[in-house]
């Protein structure tokens, strides 16, 4: 189900997911419209609220989100109430609901963890497969376009972590990523190095002839076999 609101930003509920909506003001008289999730999913995209000057902020039994012109997830297990944040734009700065510390701040393809007992979590970088499972509650539309920000391809490995690409606009933000080291090409062993998941062109990579292939060997015609001189 998808309901919007202030126009165009809207929220996403999968199946099994309770949440309950609340327009209240801050101390400053300023809108704020919280959500409540006590458990399930909720997919949230904000696009005018704050150029509004509306406050928008998700509430679980264990964290408190909120966001600077996002397109973010926050999950909710029914029973232990582990609350986890997913950003795939903007940035969520996620607090512990108890807790009086410092927020973390999520980057874009990015996740925290946060429970009763921990308080949130240092951003770990999302994989394949997790960013794969969002694909129900996105739609193909938004699925096939965080697939080219991440530069997701058909033969990656569920455990490969995804790459940040930044769309434009001012939310670029520089997160330090798993992906500094070139792939490499070793014959025998194929692509490796820390990108070795990613797609390589063919042009990338050049292999010669050994020196003294043609002197040592000679085609044997009608058989297409090379034979020793």
């Amino acid at each position: 189900m998808e309901i919007f609101f202030e126009e165009d930003n809207s929220v996403k509920l999968a199946e099994s997911t309770v949440v309950y909506f609340q327009e209240t003001t801050d101390s400053s008289g300023k809108k704020e419209i919280i959500v409540s999730n006590g458990y399930g999913s909720v997919l949230t995209e904000l696009k005018s609220v704050d150029k509004k000057g509306i406050g928008y902020v998700i509430m679980t039994p264990t964290a408190r989100a909120e966001p600077e012109g996002t397109h973010f997830m926050v999950y909710v297990t029914p029973v232990t109430f582990v609350t986890r944040v997913t950003v795939l734009y903007g940035r969520v700065h996620v607090y512990h609901s108890y807790e009086p510390i410092e927020p973390v701040v999520v980057a874009p393809g990015y996740y925290t963890v946060v429970s009763f007992r921990r308080v949130p979590l240092v951003p770990v970088a999302m994989n394949y497969g997790q960013f794969k499972k969002m694909h129900r509650i996105l739609g193909p539309g938004a699925y096939s376009r965080y697939s080219k920000r991440f530069r997701v391809h058909p033969h990656m490995k569920h455990s490969a972590l995804l790459v940040r690409h930044d769309g434009p606009g001012k939310l670029h933000m520089k997160v330090p990523g798993p992906f500094k080291a070139k792939a490499k090409f070793r014959p025998g062993k194929g692509i490796t190095g820390k990108n070795k998941d990613r797609p390589v062109k063919a042009k990338q990579f050049k292999l010669k002839p050994q020196k003294g292939f043609k002197k040592k060997f000679k085609e044997t015609p009608g058989k297409g076999k090379l034979k020793r001189k």
